[in-house]
């Protein structure tokens, strides 16, 4: 699947766990990366149609994905 990002700090943030560590905590950072690993890695949104939502991660700091 193709990713599109706002701006390179967000594409940065999204696809390095380091940098999505650092700036969010390991735990959100690591969750952030894994999940972006999964949409890249994925064909159509049928292929993670079963994945979990990120539930814990409500009244943290979110991203809105546009899919086109």
């Amino acid at each position: 699947m193709i990713v599109e990002y706002k701006t390179n700090k967000i594409k940065k943030q999204c696809e390095n766990p380091r940098i999505a560590q650092k700036d969010y905590g390991s735990n959100i950072g690591y969750k952030l990366t894994q999940r972006v690993e999964e949409l890249l890695a994925a064909t159509s949104l049928l292929d993670i149609k079963l994945i979990p939502a990120a539930s814990d991660l409500k009244g943290q700091d979110q991203i809105n994905m546009q899919l086109i």
